[in-house]
C-alpha cells in the first residue's frame, strides 16, 4: 500500500482525489495506491514488471498484468493469491504455476 494521507484527511485530500481509492489488507483500511511487482531471482535480483494501481483494486487480479511480458514458471505470493479460479486461469493463459500458503481461516487438508 502507498498512501497519500491519513484516514481522517482522505475526505479532503485534493492531489490524487480522483484516483487514490480506500483499499483494506491485514494491515487495515489505507487511502492511497497499490504497487504490484515482479522479481527474478536467477543469478541476479532483476526488476521484471511493475503494476500501479489504486488501493481498491484486488492483488490476484493483477498477475495476468504482471505476466504478460514475462516468461515466468513459477510465481510465489501472499494469501492474495490463493483464489482457484486466477490460478486456473493464470496455468491455462501463461503456463504459471502459483504457489501461495492457505488463507489463514482455510480448513487445511493433510
Amino acid at each position: 500500500m502507498l498512501e497519500v494521507c491519513k484516514l481522517v484527511r482522505a475526505e479532503s485530500h485534493k492531489v490524487a482525489k480522483n484516483i487514490a481509492k480506500f483499499g483494506k489488507n491485514h494491515q487495515g483500511w489505507h487511502y492511497g495506491f497499490k504497487l504490484h511487482a515482479t522479481i527474478n531471482f536467477n543469478l541476479i535480483e532483476q526488476l521484471c514488471s511493475l503494476v500501479f494501481t489504486s488501493a481498491d483494486q484486488h492483488d490476484a487480479q493483477q498477475l495476468p498484468k504482471l505476466l504478460k511480458n514475462n516468461k515466468t514458471k513459477i510465481v510465489v505470493g501472499d494469501t492474495s493469491y490463493t483464489a482457484q479460479v486466477i490460478r486456473q486461469h493464470i496455468w491455462q493463459t501463461f503456463g504459471t504455476l502459483v504457489l501461495s500458503p492457505p488463507y489463514y481461516e482455510q480448513n487445511k487438508k493433510y
